[in-house]
């Protein structure tokens, strides 16, 4: 047979079996994004019952619980069986099996991970009731046998987030620049010999005037297998076709090379996946086997006759397989299948994958009942003296008038999305309290907890994602923080009456700080300081005008005034230090920004809060630039996180962008953000800014501006204007 039969008689098998896989959920993941790890809850004592037992699974397979480890949480069950126990997902429920005797007897059941890097982890609920016993089939051999099947292995690394991807899945792996060779084992392979088909996913990250951009070199064994060329900054999707016989037992090698003769200056690609579909030899000692076959009767290499084997073609519906036939000589295991193109899972009951189990407490009262209603509604992360340090804000909040309800996040997520750890819980939960809650409905939501962009903690250093954001995609800034998301109506306008903040707050110690600030700022309402305004430019023409702009508002305000501008030179950093030092009670920057500073080269930045001792004096920082307020960066501070946290100064509540903007959306937030301000008609910060959103949201070209522009602070922190 010629090469190019060949490679025609690869595509028509592997056509074929991609059919197959697009129905069926069985596959090796391999490099899995999500690692389970049981959720932090109080402990409960001896003899103390919870509702029910969290599951949290972070691989697709066989899944397995054992009795003893259900004693453990002390779950009162009738029966280890489908007549004592009933397992959902999402409210529905999930079919299982159960094995062995006493303590060694074990549930089996096939979970499905949430492999998307922006979801939340599949959560499985275990509960005293009567669930759904499994199916069983028998699979007694007949006919010809095959060891034969196909398998699907996925290897992602996400270590880089790239915002500005129009994916759905903004994480990134390795980069490769021009000229150079990245090299990737393909680990653990069982070839039969057969063909098999290796599909990558790169982002290209470079744009140049001439075709193509980028030219990619592919080869797997030192055998080269593709010349790819393609143009411009996007995503792409590579198929490249494996002639039978290229794979190795083992480990085999890919190679992937940017020869660097395209002419493009700075050509360069982010790995997002690689994932190989190959025929392979049924082996056990490999591990949990996940396949596909059409094969009459299928054998496995390495059985026993303890091994399980389930039909997972329909996921939802697994079926046991029983009656298969054992060879003690060969150490082979034979089952029938049918003839049709099914998919299956065969394991040996220690290969199982195991769930992180936690409990799930009974919360004191369902968020759903209707006793509930709050104006001040705060949502806070499960971390320890959140709400000890949050007391004397409440109290002072109560005082207001306002009726205050403090709302764990895990609540919400167990009533809400079913366990998962989702924004769309909360952003439910939300829209719920607004409408079904004891009228009047919530006027503020303060999100207490910081976030990250490594939504499933996975960052090397902390800070971890203790309470999430939403990641909207934005025309300017790809994939940006937005917690305005959480209060948008299903037209994408913000809910009229609703105002949200957040303390971005990793520790007690921060909280503190940002709360004792708060009640300081209002308790100085008829100081001097409030008075005063400071104004700083960035020295350049459009940010220069709507400074000054701005200084005519605030003066026929009755603001005392100060302005600065990069123009005057090197002085401008110790009079800004000074004029914050002295106290003002507003500080507004315009001009570029960065993560952790204004200015290309610094104005100020995350280094100068120690330099800032302007102790209960502290200021409403307000930027419309771009990037100073990016709160959910896993590893470094934003420059409004950083002036939040100081003790002893920095600022009070701050309006600042989690991403980049465009100038012609700037001005009119910026100018919409002011306008309500001065025009006393809002007495808060937060709905200030709620009401600026809605007043740019009428516009569709600027409805997106809404989401980059957060308030990181209380948004019941009460503003007054100075009396003229």
């Amino acid at each position: 047979m010629s090469h190019e039969r060949q490679r025609t008689g690869v595509l028509i098998v592997l056509g074929m079996m991609t059919l197959a896989f697009l129905g069926s959920a069985a596959y090796v993941l391999l490099g899995n994004p999500f690692e389970p790890s049981a959720i932090s809850l109080p402990p409960l004592t001896v003899g103390e019952a919870p509702r029910a037992v969290r599951l949290t699974v972070g691989e697709t397979g066989l899944t397995a619980i054992s009795a003893a480890d259900l004693h453990r949480t002390n779950l009162p069950f009738t029966a280890f069986s489908a007549d004592g126990l009933s397992l959902t997902r999402d409210g529905q429920p999930v079919p299982f099996y159960v094995d062995g005797e006493g303590d060694e007897a074990r549930l089996y059941f096939y979970a499905e991970a949430i492999t998307g890097t922006l979801d939340a982890p599949a959560v499985y609920w275990l509960a005293a009731g009567e669930g759904e016993a499994m199916a069983q089939r028998n699979a007694r051999p007949t006919g010809r046998k095959s060891a034969l099947g196909w398998q699907r292995k996925r290897w992602e690394e996400n270590r880089v987030f790239k915002g500005e991807t129009t994916g759905a899945d903004p994480w990134l792996g390795q980069v490769l620049y021009a000229p150079g060779t990245l090299q990737f084992p393909l680990t653990n392979i069982q070839p039969s010999g057969g063909p098999g088909r290796l599909l990558l996913r790169v982002w290209s990250g470079n744009d140049a005037v001439g075709y193509p951009d980028h030219h990619l070199e592919i080869q797997v064994n030192n055998e080269s297998l593709m010349s790819y060329r393609w143009d411009g900054i996007t995503e792409v999707t590579i198929p490249v076709p494996l002639p039978p016989g290229l794979l190795e037992l083992g480990d085999n090698t890919l190679h992937l090379t940017l020869p660097g003769d395209t002419g493009a200056a700075g050509d360069n690609i982010y790995i997002d996946w690689i994932e190989l579909e190959y025929e392979s030899l049924l082996d056990l000692a490999q591990g949990q086997l996940q396949f596909v076959s059409r094969a009459p009767s299928i054998e496995i290499v390495n059985g026993d006759e303890e091994t399980l084997i389930f039909d997972v073609t329909d996921p939802e519906a697994p079926v046991l397989l029983i009656n298969a036939s054992f060879d003690e000589e060969t150490g082979s295991l034979t089952f029938a299948g049918d003839g049709e193109q099914r998919s299956y899972v065969v394991t040996r009951p220690l290969q199982a994958y195991q769930p992180a189990i936690s409990v799930s407490p009974d919360w004191e009262t369902p968020l759903v009942d209707p006793g509930w209603g709050a104006d001040y509604l705060v949502i806070v992360a499960p971390y320890a003296g959140f709400e000890e340090e949050l007391a004397p804000l409440l109290a002072a909040r109560e005082e207001d008038g306002l009726r205050v309800a403090v709302v764990n996040v895990e609540q919400i997520y167990d009533e809400f999305a079913f366990g998962r750890s989702t924004p769309a819980a909360i952003r439910a939960f939300i829209r719920h309290a607004s409408e079904a809650w004891q009228s009047p409905p919530p006027r503020f939501v303060l999100l207490v907890g910081d976030a990250s962009y490594f939504v499933r903690n996975r960052a090397a250093n902390e800070p971890a994602s203790l309470l999430p954001t939403q990641l909207v995609f934005t025309e300017a800034g790809g994939h940006i923080a937005s917690d305005s998301w959480y209060t948008l109506q299903p037209n994408g306008a913000p809910i009229a009456g609703l105002a949200i903040g957040r303390m971005p707050v990793q520790n007690r110690e921060q909280l503190q700080a940002i709360v004792e600030k708060t009640l300081a700022f209002e308790a100085a309402q008829e100081e001097v300081w409030r008075r005063r305004a400071l104004l700083v430019a960035a020295g350049e023409g459009r940010f220069d005008s709507a400074s000054v702009q701005l200084a005519e508002w605030l003066t026929e305000s009755g603001f005392a005034t100060q302005q600065l501008s990069v123009s005057e030179g090197e002085a401008i950093r110790e009079a800004l230090i000074g004029a914050i030092n002295q106290g003002v009670g507003l500080v507004n920057y315009a001009g570029s920004g960065t993560l952790d500073a204004w200015g290309a080269e610094p104005i100020l930045q995350n280094s100068d809060a120690q330099l800032l001792m302007n102790s209960d004096r502290v200021p409403v920082y307000t930027t419309f630039s771009s990037l100073n307020g990016l709160f959910c960066h896993p590893e470094e501070a934003s420059l409004a996180e950083t002036l939040l946290w100081t003790r002893g100064g920095g600022i009070v509540a701050a309006v600042a962008p989690s991403g980049r903007t465009f100038s012609w959306q700037q001005s009119p937030m910026g100018e919409a953000f002011y306008r309500v301000l001065l025009s006393g008609e809002a007495t808060t910060l937060g709905e200030v800014l709620l009401q600026a959103e809605l007043e740019v949201a009428r516009e569709a070209r600027l409805r997106d501006v809404i989401h980059p522009y957060n308030l990181l602070g209380d948004p019941a922190l009460k503003i007054t204007l100075p009396q003229r």
